[in-house]
């Protein structure tokens, strides 16, 4: 059975949630690594069999060296590896390169090529996965947008590929709330506010908003910017034409 671990990208444990990401999970005994920039182009599938002989391996070598409970994972990163000569060193990413940046310069330097961080749940139940979201929450760990759990269908993805998914998919959350929010908010205005016109257009507006709503999956995020676009400009031109 292959060991679960989080696949991190882009928060080297010198940022805050990084530091913080890591030292919870090694207090609750999971195993990580970063993932380099190198990779970004790689199949995720291909990394997580790599990843999976490295930790699978660490694994064997603790349970021979010295037996882990039957409900312990062993934790596999660079920092923990000079408390347990077993586990392999070095492990930062799979190109056998530190991924950690030695300067708080060469982290901008990183961070202005790849601003879209994420982390992947491998080889993990949801259960599991919600028991660490939910430790992450409670130790106040900065709300991480990009993330997700390995699938099947993932697997065929690069890196990169994966990132633009979940990119395009929160940016679809976040703009249907906002419009639902916009929408809902409208709902108590008083018609005899405001002028004819500029109350027709608004609620010309809310109309085609509301048909968006109606439809979660349906839409493109593209329609969606657009209804929010126009709802937001009908909005402010009604309160210029307050009588």
């Amino acid at each position: 059975m292959s060991t679960p671990f989080l696949l991190i990208y882009g928060y080297p444990e010198a940022t805050p949630v990084g530091a913080a990401l890591t030292k919870l999970l090694r207090q609750a005994n999971i195993a990580y690594h970063h993932l380099s920039s190198l990779l970004l182009d790689k199949l995720i599938g291909d990394i997580v069999n790599e990843l999976d002989n490295i930790t699978n391996d660490a694994a064997r070598q603790c349970t021979a060296d010295s037996p882990l409970k039957s409900n312990d994972t062993p934790i596999v990163n660079n920092t923990e590896t000079a408390a347990n000569p077993a586990l392999p060193t070095n492990q930062t990413d799979i190109n056998g390169q530190n991924n950690e940046p030695t300067s708080s310069f060469e982290y901008s330097l990183s961070k202005s090529r790849d601003s879209h961080p994420f982390i992947l749940f491998c080889n993990m139940d949801k259960s599991l996965v919600m028991q660490l979201l939910t430790t992450f929450s409670q130790n106040n760990v900065r709300p991480i947008p990009l993330k997700a759990v390995l699938t099947e269908n993932n697997r065929a993805w690069t890196v990169r590929q994966l990132i633009t998914e979940l990119k395009n998919e929160n940016a679809y959350i976040n703009t249907y709330q906002k419009l639902r929010q916009g929408v809902a908010l409208l709902e108590d205005l008083d018609r005899t506010t405001y002028t004819s016109s500029s109350w027709h257009n608004l609620q010309e507006a809310k109309f085609a908003a509301k048909k968006l709503l109606e439809n979660y999956q349906d839409n493109r995020l593209s329609d969606l910017e657009q209804a929010l676009k126009q709802l937001t400009s009908a909005y402010f031109s009604l309160q210029t034409l307050v009588d």
